[in-house]
């Protein structure tokens, strides 16, 4: 019944007012509970799916940060995904999920300091450094997205900085 329920929640996430519907209805809170209380990878592929769809509406960004997913989402980021067969590729989709998720939450200005200060920019640098197998090129891209934009608010914050601006 928890997969189902996460892959239709990840299936609802695609469409902007379900997106919305969704966070309102207090949807994100047990989203990121699961996070850290279920071993189900496939279960957890859902969850982060259905977190990156959420963070593509911008108005659910602060509400999906305040819920604690960034921490959630990197934890997701350390598990396994070394080996063959299903349950590889069901880790594979669930680092992208997870790094996606982190990428759309990133496109909110506000959110972006809470990704560095959660340590996100380190995982993902790591990430994307040891991502070369071809099928983690879709990973590389998007943990890349992410260190850009913390760099970009960075490096804005030290010109600020020299003339005295921020």
């Amino acid at each position: 019944v928890l997969l189902h329920s996460c892959a239709t929640l990840a299936k609802m996430a695609v469409d902007d007012a379900s997106r919305a519907e969704i966070v309102e209805e207090g949807g994100v809170e047990p989203l990121v509970a699961l996070c850290t209380e279920s071993d189900d990878v496939t279960t957890l592929s859902h969850v982060a799916e259905c977190l990156a769809g959420l963070a593509l509406h911008q108005a659910c960004r602060p509400t999906i940060v305040e819920e604690g997913a960034v921490p959630a989402l990197i934890s997701l980021i350390g598990t396994p995904t070394n080996g063959s067969g299903p349950d590889a590729q069901v880790a594979s989709v669930l680092l992208l999920y997870a790094t996606e998720a982190l990428c759309n939450l990133s496109l909110h200005h506000a959110t972006r300091p809470v990704i560095v200060k959660e340590g996100a920019v380190t995982v993902l640098g790591t990430l994307c450094k040891d991502c070369e197998k071809p099928t983690h090129a879709v990973l590389r891209h998007t943990g890349g997205s992410v260190l850009r934009h913390t760099r970009y608010d960075r490096t804005r914050r030290e010109r600020g900085q020299a003339d005295g601006s921020a």
